[in-house]
């Protein structure tokens, strides 16, 4: 029996703590330079790469995790040193290394100066005696390569076989390098909400005078904030902790619903703080002429994920030619807090419909948003613009709200020189009506 080139024992059980460190949170950059220290040891390589395989659009290019530092002058001393900590970039393909991801196979080469793929080397390069590129695989998608040089008598083919356990270590590298990556931007941003509910909770005890609304007020942020962080960080870890079991679609399902909580807790942030400003009469109205169909489709656009999820077709049936005279942002928020709502408490697979009626008599326009869906009780409206006794009244399926948003829609359509009506039925459905200034300029 042929004796292996690679001292398996040996190669799984480095590999295994190179995993460790992965567990531990050792920082990614770190845990890829060992591994590929694992790579050269075992194949008593004298330097090498590993990478990842990306698209920029135009075509698939190498972006390393781990490489050599094989500077030979000064001047690729200094480029290495700024460059590789954020990964090196590699466009042109028409080199060994480059064969390996358009051919998307192994490749081996023992004179690397005369193979006809090579694409040359830049001069002062170290030598090269031989090559060996490997394509690392993500199920069907080859996601990144590694490749490994001058092994004293060269690379024969049948190491490939004997790689595989760390082609498939690379493999799950990669994933958990994106895994926690992603959780580190959403962890940041967390963050900075957090940061930013702190600046507006000090700004915002300053404006609330009124005891009832103030117990209410608070009581949101005690419980209405508290679920979404929960779930953000609960998501977080699910995602970590089972990364190496989950496929794309689960993966990318997960990180969806951390987005999710993330802009939930944005939405209640952005109205606590509008709402605030408007007791106070801190905002400043600036009222231009818009077109109402241009306004509704911006708003319709921030919840296109969510209405997707739910199968919900948004129909907009808002004449182009109505043009309304109103502050566009605040006008806006009152929009897409009806239209967010519409959402939450509409049936899967449902519709919602966008429709405008001209009052010359009053000079104004009546926009409807109808949803097909929970509906309310009449006694549920009587209290949903009170915000002292409004305590998630928006119909009596699972998804809860705050109602802050539609009290302040109620303000800004006022504010905007209009107002805003309800009608519903329980169980069937429910429009909300902002009634805003004609333009006749």
């Amino acid at each position: 029996m042929e004796k292996s080139i690679i001292d398996r024992e040996e190669l799984l059980t480095a590999i295994r703590e190179v995993e460790r460190m992965f567990i531990k949170d050792i920082p990614v950059r770190e845990v890829f330079d060992q591994m590929l220290q694992v790579l050269l040891q075992v194949t008593n390589s004298e330097y090498g790469f590993i990478g990842e395989v990306l698209h920029d659009g135009q075509q698939e290019y190498l972006k390393t995790h781990a490489i050599t530092n094989i500077a030979w002058n000064e001047q690729t001393k200094t480029f290495f040193e700024e460059n590789a900590p954020n990964g090196l970039e590699f466009k042109n393909l028409k080199t060994l290394f480059g064969r390996v991801i358009t051919d998307k196979t192994f490749l081996i080469s023992e004179s690397p100066y005369t193979d006809e793929r090579r694409g040359g080397l830049p001069e002062g390069h170290p030598h090269m005696g031989s090559f060996l590129g490997m394509p690392i695989w993500d199920d069907d998608n080859m996601c990144g390569m590694f490749g490994i040089a001058n092994r004293p008598g060269g690379y024969e083919p049948r190491i490939v076989e004997e790689l595989e356990p760390i082609v498939e270590a690379c493999s799950n590298l990669i994933g958990g390098y994106h895994i926690v990556k992603e959780r580190n931007e959403s962890t940041e941003l967390l963050r900075q909400t957090n940061q930013e509910l702190q600046e507006k909770n000090e700004r915002l005890e300053e404006l609330i005078n009124l005891d009832k609304a103030k117990d209410r007020f608070f009581s949101i942020i005690a419980h209405d904030l508290k679920n979404p962080i929960q779930s953000h960080m609960g998501l977080s870890e699910l995602l970590l902790m089972s990364h190496k079991d989950l496929d794309i679609e689960e993966r990318d399902k997960i990180i969806n619903m951390m987005n999710s909580s993330i802009l939930e807790i944005q939405k209640l942030l952005d109205n606590l703080l509008q709402w605030a400003m408007a007791q106070a009469d801190r905002i400043k109205l600036f009222k231009e002429n818009h077109q109402l169909h241009s306004l509704l489709n911006e708003s319709i656009s921030t919840y296109t994920q969510q209405s997707a999820e739910k199968n919900i077709s948004i129909f907009n049936n808002v004449p182009e030619e109505d043009i309304v005279n109103v502050d566009k942002e605040t006008i806006s928020v009152a929009f897409r807090n009806i239209i967010s709502n519409a959402i939450k408490y509409s049936y899967e697979g449902s519709k919602i419909l966008l429709t405008s009626e001209e009052d010359r008599s009053q000079g104004l326009y009546h926009v409807s948003i109808t949803d097909y869906g929970t509906g309310m009780s009449q006694e549920s409206i009587d209290e949903l613009f009170d915000l002292s006794t409004n305590n998630s009244l928006l119909g009596t399926n699972k998804e809860k709200g705050t109602g802050l948003g539609l009290i302040l829609s109620k303000e800004f359509a006022e504010q905007n020189g209009g107002q805003l009506t309800v009608k519903s039925i329980e169980g069937s459905g429910t429009t909300f009506t902002v009634s805003i200034p004609i333009n006749d300029n």
